[in-house]
């Protein structure tokens, strides 16, 4: 397993750990955090996933996934989690996601999140391109994105089936040129 861990003002985002299951459960088997992703896990699921994704990044490789945990450091509490995964190595290009749990989603922690995993891949990775998939009822990763200048490209019909339904999602993105240009407004939270 190769460790990441990423540092802002307020957040260590790092490598998940064994020890995090309790803190992952708390956002996984929300149904307000798991509207728009997909079914709340179960204990167990969460287990499993956190081993997947210790076992799934190896430093930005086709196909890798870097799952980190979103820790609060005044208190070392686990929040939520950050993912940069579906590298594809030629075109220098990978997905973002996000999730928070509810009473940390006020204070700009999304943003300050969302942008270390930003800076990151296109710093220290080198990417070409970001994107994310964002459900078109999904106000709140709408708004965010588009502060961060990340761009709407389209709308993807029935892309997403959850919760036993198709949903269309939006396709959003940013270029490198386009992280140079904002990130000097962005290095408050570093």
């Amino acid at each position: 397993m190769v460790r990441v861990r990423i540092e802002t003002r307020r957040l260590v985002l790092r490598t998940l750990e064994d020890s995090d299951v309790e803190s992952v459960l708390a956002h996984r088997a929300d149904p307000d955090v798991c509207r728009y992703t997909g079914p709340p896990m179960t204990r167990e699921e969460v287990v499993r996933h956190i081993a997947e994704r210790q076992r799934s990044w190896h430093g930005g490789g086709n196909g890798d996934v870097l799952g980190l945990a979103c820790e609060l450091k005044e208190s070392g509490r686990v929040v939520g989690e950050g993912v940069l995964r579906g590298f594809r190595v030629p075109a220098k290009q990978a997905e973002v996601g996000l999730g928070l749990q509810p009473q940390h989603q006020a204070r700009e922690l999304g943003t300050e999140a969302l942008v270390a995993l930003l800076r990151y891949g296109f710093d220290q990775l080198g990417l070409h391109r970001i994107y994310a998939f964002c459900d078109v009822d999904n106000e709140a990763s709408r708004r965010l994105t588009a502060r961060l200048g990340m761009r709407h490209e389209g709308t993807l019909r029935e892309n997403a089936f959850r919760h036993g339904q198709w949903r269309d999602e939006l396709l959003i993105s940013m270029l490198d040129r386009e992280w140079e240009s904002a990130r000097p407004s962005f290095e408050r939270f570093f």
